[in-house]
């Protein structure tokens, strides 16, 4: 167990170093946020079922194309999904939401969990920053940081809004 978490946290900060190294570690390419959305949900709909939570989806049902290295979506994505599913309790809900708004596409990952404290927000995209009140959860507080190194690395931003009734993850960026 142990020997997962330290092969798991080397991993994180090697992928968090080269995101924020700027090393190219792939091509960008255009990368349809819809499509790519609808599979990240599938491939956390299994854990949402068993874990008693909805999963919604609202994915636009057109291409929304931008120029990324597809991985770091991927990562983005499964990271925000993750602690989504993971601060959300049985019988609450996860919604991961895929549109346009001007000339970008805009993916929000929405949940009705535990809420990020508002004397943390500033911090929260921090390397190693976990709130005081998930300090029971697994974690090493690299994921959101790695969203938005992986994020900006796409030319895009990500925000959030969070309350004790949930937290609001909101990715921008810029439609090829």
């Amino acid at each position: 167990m142990q020997t997962q978490r330290l092969g798991t946290l080397s991993d994180n900060l090697l992928q968090l170093s080269r995101l924020e190294a700027g090393k190219p570690a792939g091509e960008r390419e255009q990368v349809d946020v819809a499509a790519l959305a609808r599979e990240a949900a599938g491939s956390v709909a299994s854990r949402a079922e068993q874990a008693g939570i909805e999963l919604d989806l609202a994915i636009a049902p057109v291409p929304l194309p931008v120029a990324a290295e597809r991985s770091h979506l991927q990562t983005a994505l499964a990271n925000l999904l993750d602690n989504a599913l993971k601060f959300t309790p049985p019988d609450g809900k996860v919604t991961l939401g895929v549109g346009s708004q001007g000339g970008a596409a805009v993916v929000t990952v929405a949940d009705t969990g535990v809420g990020i404290p508002a004397d943390e927000q500033s911090d929260i995209f921090g390397r190693f920053h976990r709130a005081r009140n998930v300090s029971a959860y697994p974690g090493s507080g690299l994921g959101l940081a790695i969203v938005k190194a992986a994020v900006e690395r796409s030319g895009g931003g990500v925000s959030f809004t969070s309350s004790e009734a949930g937290t609001e993850f909101r990715i921008t960026l810029p439609l090829a």
